[in-house]
């Protein structure tokens, strides 16, 4: 969903500021990036409703590379900048977004493996609550 959004942004933006493509470019640069600080986050968040409050480095590795091929989404917001931008130019953006897919999915297995889950946060916080009272 938040790669759909990202790449009409440029076009809602165009409707508002027909006129002013300094504000065009801030967003097609900046907004990709706030997107990338979500994208951390939601993956994050993710791990840790799988179970996983140490995943392993390959899982990490592949978030951070989804993430960092999103940042190419710059590419989709200047594309509408170009005016009459031939067809086969949005597959570049619709490549990237397919490997962003494959290294999600890669990423986030429906099951976690008993190896890769640590001990659960709120037992460390219950074991110092305990040892205080």
């Amino acid at each position: 969903m938040v790669p759909g959004l990202v790449a009409l942004v440029p076009f809602a933006t165009r409707l508002w500021f027909p006129a002013n493509s300094i504000t065009l470019l801030a967003v097609v640069v900046l907004v990709p990036m706030g997107a990338a600080l979500v994208r951390a986050d939601v993956g994050y968040r993710e791990f840790r409703s799988m179970g996983l409050f140490r995943p392993p480095a390959w899982r990490q590795l592949l978030l951070a590379l989804a993430i960092s091929l999103l940042l190419f989404e710059i590419v989709a917001g200047l594309i509408p900048l170009m005016g009459d931008a031939p067809f086969i130019a949005w597959l570049i953006p619709l490549s990237i977004y397919i490997c962003y897919f494959v290294c999600v999915v890669a990423a986030f297995p429906t099951v976690p493996s008993n190896r890769d889950r640590g001990p659960p946060v709120s037992s460390k916080s219950d074991h110092r609550v305990a040892a205080r009272i």
